[in-house]
């Protein structure tokens, strides 16, 4: 019968491997240089999207009163008999031809305001 021959185990210097269950220091440092870098690109393009779109909107606002304006004028909507135009936002809110956000003259990061001196020419600021 041949007996079951172990070494002893031997720890030399240098060669013990200790389990590491967490990160260490420079690899912490590493993601984070990573996500700063990445940030700092896109963080700049993300707030030149949202000024585009801001914009955007406000183009569409006026659009929105100016079509508003003419249908206010077709229609006689203020019922005095006179084609005439809105003199207001809130006149053309009331009409139910603009949302109430835009007839209260400010939407998003713009302001509106819209100026009548006669029935038969507005402007729009």
């Amino acid at each position: 019968m041949k007996k079951n021959s172990t070494k002893p185990s031997t720890i030399l210097a240098g060669s013990h491997k200790a389990h590491s269950y967490g990160f260490t220091a420079i690899e912490l440092m590493v993601v984070m240089a990573i996500i700063s870098i990445i940030s700092s690109v896109s963080l700049p393009q993300l707030l030149r999207a949202r000024s585009s779109a801001n914009e955007a909107s406000a183009i569409s606002s006026l659009r929105t009163c100016v079509s508003s304006q003419a249908m206010f004028y077709q229609s006689d909507l203020d019922n005095d008999g006179v084609y005439d135009y809105a003199t207001s936002l809130e006149e053309l809110y009331e009409s139910g031809l603009i949302d109430n956000v835009l007839g209260t003259g400010k939407k998003k990061e713009y302001w509106f305001h819209m100026h009548s001196e006669n029935p038969d020419c507005w402007s729009l600021t």
